[in-house]
């Protein structure tokens, strides 16, 4: 079980990078629209430390299912924390989010569950990776700074604005490309990273192989207290 668990987080891990890396927060020139954002795989905790299924709100659609945390709906927490993390960060979004916020109410929270977990990829970049973590934020900058120049060069009356708009999101775009391709090498040797951690994780799984099933043998046949005292009383021999 364990091996099967670490090849499910190693596939849950390549997903969510290739998703974050092909797609954005927001698109459209001047104006906040959702992007197709990544589905289920929020950045889980480690299991010690997460909550009961009782205890969490949303958490279960039919009977025995888990919701994956990208889909559980957001909580005035996470939207506080949503809003300090872009104001901080990516400022040029926050406007559109609090009109969001005001005027559409199931839109906002919608988009809210993208970014927490966009916002939790980020944060795990900034702990491992502060210089790839600044090239992250300015890439969406520099996307937003791109839509918002395109939106002007399509508007564009006069011919010597639009070229000299088109001239400014050329070299927008430059640095776009720059900026994209820093973050995906990034994100590759984030996985690499990872990749190399499980492959020595299990690599001393196996060199305690007899100490592993030694113990679930011992485990296996160990009586528990409960099985003793749930155990029936012996029946008494017949009487002669």
């Amino acid at each position: 079980m364990r091996k099967v668990r670490l090849v499910l987080i190693l596939a849950m891990e390549v997903t969510a990078i290739a998703l974050v890396a092909g797609t954005g927060l927001f698109q459209g020139g001047g104006s906040t629209a959702l992007a197709q954002g990544p589905p289920a795989m929020g950045d889980r905790p480690p299991r010690a430390e997460r909550p009961e299924p009782a205890d969490r709100e949303g958490d279960e659609g039919r009977r025995g299912m888990r919701v994956a945390p990208m889909f559980r709906d957001v909580t005035d927490e996470d939207v506080a924390e949503i809003l300090k993390f872009v104001g901080e960060h990516m400022p040029w979004m926050k406007a559109d989010l609090e009109k969001m916020r005001q005027s559409d109410a199931g839109r906002f929270r919608q988009v809210s569950r993208h970014l927490r977990f966009e916002i939790a990829q980020l944060q795990r970049l900034k702990e491992q990776d502060p210089d790839a973590f600044r090239r992250a934020i300015e890439e969406k900058q520099l996307k937003f700074r791109s839509q918002e120049l395109a939106a002007k060069v399509r508007a564009a009356a006069d011919p010597k604005e639009r070229v000299a708009q088109r001239g400014e999101l050329r070299n927008v775009l430059d640095r776009l490309f720059d900026a994209e391709t820093a973050t995906r090498a990034a994100q590759i040797r984030q996985l690499e990273s990872r990749l190399l951690a499980l492959r020595k994780e299990l690599q001393d799984r196996a060199a305690a192989r007899r100490e592993i099933v030694d113990k679930r043998l011992e485990d296996m046949l160990k009586v528990r207290p409960e099985s003793r005292r749930a155990a029936p009383p012996a029946p008494h021999p017949p009487e002669k």
